[in-house]
């Protein structure tokens, strides 16, 4: 508890309630922004820094959120933050395109005070793979390469052919290329004199739209 003359002094800082010895910082019924720093998400209080000294922020996230309590995930922010905490990295410790809510605490000294926060994380559309080439076909075996495709830099691909004949969509053959790594794929094991269609698809556990599919191209072996 407090001394009287201690309080007096916190008129504006601080509210006091006798019953429960209840202290409410500043920040509890200040607005907060949630903003955005290259991947990097961050909460913090719009209001005047100096009102208390010494004070901290930090985040409890519960990965869980309603639509209708969703608020809205800035670029940057327009003046200073006051007692910023790291929600966490987009890619990594936050996946795209998921809700979160989460709390955030205001402590200074041996008080504290929180406020609940929700927002969603940003989409990421990919583009889909060029149409496969092909090249270098014998009567066993063909190869395809690929344009990128675009939207972000984790996309792999899945390169799948199919034999026309078959009654079944199974493909004879899958290639999964990773990112970042050459965009080829060789088919061996085919049966000369057959068709088979091709396709390419462009993977991406960060996009909403994964996995998007190429356009399909048919190729034929030699007898």
């Amino acid at each position: 508890m407090l001394r009287l003359s201690h309080v007096s002094l916190c008129v504006g800082l601080f509210g006091f309630a006798v019953m429960g010895s209840v202290y409410a910082i500043p920040q509890c019924t200040a607005p907060i922004v949630i903003y955005q720093v290259n991947n990097e998400v961050h909460v913090a209080a719009e209001m005047e820094c100096s009102l208390l000294n010494g004070a901290t922020g930090s985040v409890q996230l519960s990965k869980k959120a309603s639509a209708s309590s969703m608020q809205s995930l800035q670029s940057g922010v327009t003046s200073a933050p006051c007692f910023p905490a790291l929600v966490g990295t987009l890619g990594t410790t936050l996946k795209y395109n998921r809700t979160y809510s989460g709390r955030f605490v205001v402590t200074a000294k041996n008080l504290s005070c929180y406020r609940n926060f929700s927002f969603k994380t940003p989409t990421i559309i990919i583009s889909a793979p060029g149409t496969p080439r092909v090249s270098n076909i014998t009567s066993t075996s063909a190869s395809i390469t690929w344009s990128v495709a675009a939207g972000d830099s984790n996309i792999s691909y899945s390169a799948a052919i199919y034999a026309d004949n078959s009654a079944t969509r199974t493909p004879v053959s899958t290639v999964f290329v990773k990112a970042g790594k050459p965009r080829i794929a060789t088919f061996n094991k085919l049966d000369a004199n057959a068709s088979y269609t091709v396709v390419v698809s462009a993977i991406d556990t960060n996009a909403s739209n994964s996995p998007l599919a190429s356009q399909p191209v048919s190729l034929t072996t030699p007898p």
